[in-house]
């Protein structure tokens, strides 16, 4: 017999009996935690425009074409509905990502052509 003052044992959740219930329970929280996060997102931008931005900022944020939104849109919407489309998506992002470092470090060294040799070390 356990005695008056020993403490009740804790027991571990178990997933329920049904696995459609699991699965609903898993999307109710996953939903939950999007909606969350997508709010604090767009508080911080609001936010953030209500300060003053300098004249990048605008450009990066309200420089969108109506093709750059459908593009990033259907990026989002790709991303969202497999790994597959994960991957692809974060693979490209990847590529423009290397891709504009690569021309960022060739528009230095035309830069430093242009301007001459500097000094050479020991002459």
């Amino acid at each position: 017999m356990a005695s008056k003052h020993s403490k009740p044992v804790k027991r571990a959740l178990k997933p329920l009996a049904t696995s459609a219930t699991n699965i609903a329970l898993v999307e109710i929280v996953l939903r939950a935690l999007s909606y969350r996060f997508r709010d604090k997102v767009e508080s911080e931008m609001v936010e953030a425009a209500n300060e003053k931005r300098s004249n990048e900022e605008e450009k990066l944020v309200d420089g969108h074409s109506l093709i750059t939104s459908i593009g990033l849109y259907g990026a989002a919407k790709l991303a969202a509905k497999s790994p597959a489309g994960l991957g692809i998506v974060a693979g490209g992002l990847v590529l423009k990502t290397l891709y504009d470092r690569g021309k960022s470090v060739r528009a230095r060294r035309a830069a430093r052509q242009i301007e001459g040799p500097t000094k050479v070390e020991g002459k």
